[in-house]
Parts: structure tokens; C-alpha cells; sequence
């Protein structure tokens, strides 16, 4: 597809286009090869599509030549190449050091231009402190983005896609950060550093959690095992509603908690009707948002999450907002 920039009333037009040409190369008017192309997307090079059941080069060309024409078709000039790519470092899959997590839900979609422009320049800048490459998930390729533009890309990844990661990685040392955000809000900052200790790891969710707090119904921060695509992957079960309740920006966390974890933003509807703090540091970051940090971080932030007995006191002491099933109905 071509390369130049699309404006972006053009963007679902292209990617229409893409996904007629692809289903017209898949049919592959009754040929015997079999190729199968899928989940056409903005990339640094153009769009881009996926493909697999490659049975040879015969498979391919045919297939490209059948692609090609139905763009032509549609009015679409310009070249088919391959999409760059690039392979991460191992640690960045294989690892399962814990990584610090701010879980975060904003008070408003990531649909409005100018809001999501600058909370993705905003979300860049967090993430830089995790190396200097910046990798993008553009659909289901990874690439490496050189360009001083890669919250311009984000934002035009969230708003084709419907959700976006970036990870900064340091191409020297086992670093990174990621950020994982769905257009509903839902958003993901995890820091990994196996070298630092793991009050910096929180600190760095805390400032995520803190950058964020006048537009946001509910955030925490918990350790967690691997990289998370949603609120649902916080490496512990919720004591009351299923993982699944939680996949999407529900107007519910602005009074409820799907679990207690070790350091909070809450709003005033969730603090009045917790009865005990003790054990709890409550600082008022602004916009009637507070932040609830146990006084015990390293019992919550250990190997393993918080001890039973910990847990089972936070939740008691918390009960009141706690999520249930039939707050969901």
C-alpha cells in the first residue's frame, strides 16, 4: 500500500479497501494455492496485512497479484513491499521478573483528537525512561520507530485499531517500559528493570498512576509476573466479580473496586464508605482523587503478592467497595 500519510478522514477508506482487496486474494478465483492474508493495519511503512500458509512462491506472487489488482480497482496506486520488522531480545518475552503495573481507568474514551494527542505525548514521555528504542505494536507486527513522531503514531494506532502499545526498551541492558491502552481508556504502564529495586519499580507506577489522576475513575498498582494486555491480567483473582467483568472501562469504578491492592487512587464516592484506613497513607493528589499507599509496601510488592492475612484484612477493611456480580448486571 502506499506510503505517504493518509489524512485521517481517509484512514477507514483505506482500510476498507484493504480489507476487500485481502478477502478478494484469499478467494483466489478458485486457484489451487493456498495463502491467507488478515488484520489489515496501519504500520511505519503503509498498510500493512498478515499473511500465512505460505506454500511456496508461487503462492505468494499469485496471491499478491490478486491483491494488487483489486486495489487497483479501487483506485489505490503505489508499491507492495515487505513491512520491517523487528525481532525484541529475548528477556522481553522469556523473563517473568516482576514488573511494576499502573492499572489505570480513565474518565473519558480516547476518541477526541486533541485529548488523545496529548495524553499520548504524555504516555510517551513516561515511557522513555525505559530505554531508547521505542518499539510499536502497529496490528500484529513489532517495529522500531526512529522517528521523533511516535506519539502522533500511537494515537493513530488507538484510533484504527482500537487499542495501542508501546515499549521503550534499552538495547543495551534487560529495561523496558510498555504501555498498553484500549480507545475505552483502559490503560496498562509497566516498568521492567530485574536491577532496580522494587520500590523504584513502584515509584515509576505511582508516577504514571499520579500524572493521570484528574481523569481517572479508578487506578492501582500491583506487581505482576509478565507483560498485561488488560485489567483482567493483574496476576491475582478478584474476590468477587470474574476476570472478564473487568475488561472493559465500566462508569462502576468510580465507586466500586474489583480488588484491593497495594497502592490506589480512589475518589471520594470509593473513601466514604471505607470505615478503617489504619495501615494506610491517604494523600489528596487533586481533582478529588486520593492516593491510598499501605504503609507495608514490600509485604504487598514481595514474590508472591501480599500474604493471605494481608489480603484478608485489606479486603475486609475495603469490603464496602468491593465489586460484586450484581453490581455489573
Amino acid at each position: 500500500m502506499p506510503t505517504s500519510p493518509f489524512a485521517v478522514d481517509e484512514e477507514t477508506d483505506v482500510l476498507d479497501a484493504a480489507e476487500e482487496a485481502l478477502g478478494a486474494a484469499n478467494d483466489g478465483d478458485g486457484a489451487d494455492y493456498v495463502m491467507f492474508g488478515q488484520q489489515p493495519s496501519f504500520t511505519l511503512d503503509g498498510v500493512g496485512v498478515s499473511l500465512k500458509s505460505y506454500w511456496g512462491p508461487n503462492s505468494l506472487t499469485t496471491w499478491l497479484r490478486s491483491f494488487a489488482h483489486a486495489l487497483e480497482q479501487r483506485g489505490f496506486t503505489g508499491r507492495l513491499t515487505a513491512t520491517s520488522l523487528v525481532g525484541p531480545p529475548r528477556w522481553l518475552w522469556h523473563d517473568y521478573t516482576p514488573r511494576a503495573g499502573a492499572f489505570i481507568a480513565l474518565d473519558r474514551p480516547l476518541t477526541d483528537a486533541d485529548h488523545t494527542a496529548r495524553w499520548c505525548a504524555e504516555t510517551a514521555d513516561w515511557a522513555r525512561h525505559g530505554g531508547s528504542h521505542a518499539l510499536l505494536h502497529a496490528g500484529p507486527v513489532l517495529q522500531h520507530d526512529t522517528t521523533d513522531q511516535v506519539p502522533q503514531h500511537l494515537a493513530r494506532t488507538l484510533r484504527t485499531a482500537g487499542h495501542g502499545i508501546l515499549t521503550y526498551i534499552d538495547p543495551t541492558t534487560p529495561r523496558a517500559a510498555r504501555v498498553r491502552v484500549q480507545q475505552d481508556d483502559l490503560a496498562v504502564f509497566q516498568s521492567y528493570d530485574p536491577a532496580a529495586p522494587t520500590a523504584a519499580l513502584v515509584a515509576r507506577a505511582r508516577d504514571a498512576i499520579v500524572a493521570n489522576a484528574a481523569r481517572t475513575r479508578l487506578a492501582f498498582a500491583t506487581m505482576t509476573p509478565m507483560w498485561s494486555y488488560g485489567w483482567e491480567q493483574t496476576g491475582r483473582q478478584p474476590p468477587a466479580v470474574a476476570p472478564h467483568e473487568v475488561r472493559h472501562n465500566h462508569p462502576l469504578w468510580e465507586r466500586r473496586l474489583p480488588d484491593v491492592h497495594a497502592l490506589q487512587l480512589r475518589t471520594r464516592a470509593h473513601l466514604d464508605h471505607v470505615q478503617d484506613l489504619a495501615g494506610w497513607t491517604v494523600t489528596e493528589v487533586g481533582s478529588g482523587r486520593y492516593l491510598v499507599e499501605a504503609d507495608d509496601l514490600a509485604a504487598w510488592c514481595g514474590p508472591g503478592g501480599p500474604p493471605e492475612d494481608v489480603l484478608a484484612q485489606a479486603r475486609a477493611a475495603f469490603g464496602a467497595v468491593l465489586a460484586t456480580s450484581d453490581d455489573l448486571q
